[in-house]
């Protein structure tokens, strides 16, 4: 079996654009290729959509499945995992930036 690709467990508020209609949805993972949303409106499947969640640019993605209010979205242009990393960073509900010291030797470290 292949890898199962990464798939980051967040819990957030997105948006669903259908033409001129807008769904709030909630976000329950995301991937490079993907997202799981929770919806209480069905989703319509097989039709380029719109989806938007802060901190990341908005995407184009089709509906490939949904079951008791989950849905799974497979995006029109996958995520580099670097663009996963940062939305998944933007998400998190840091108040105050963590500090662990770490900076400065990470800084070092790829200076030399």
């Amino acid at each position: 079996f292949a890898p199962r690709a990464i798939r980051l467990s967040i819990g957030a508020s997105a948006r669903i654009t259908d033409g001129k209609a807008r769904m709030r949805v909630k976000l329950v993972d995301l991937a490079c290729n993907g997202a799981k949303l929770e919806s209480e409106r069905d989703l319509p499947q097989d039709r380029l959509l719109g989806f938007e969640v802060a901190g990341m640019h908005p995407q184009l993605g089709q509906i490939r499945w949904g079951l008791d209010g989950q849905f799974g979205m497979q995006f029109q242009y996958p995520l580099s995992i670097q663009e996963l990393a940062k939305g998944a960073l933007n998400l998190q509900p840091f108040g105050v930036p963590l500090t662990t010291g770490l900076g400065d030797g990470l800084a070092k470290a790829c200076a030399a």
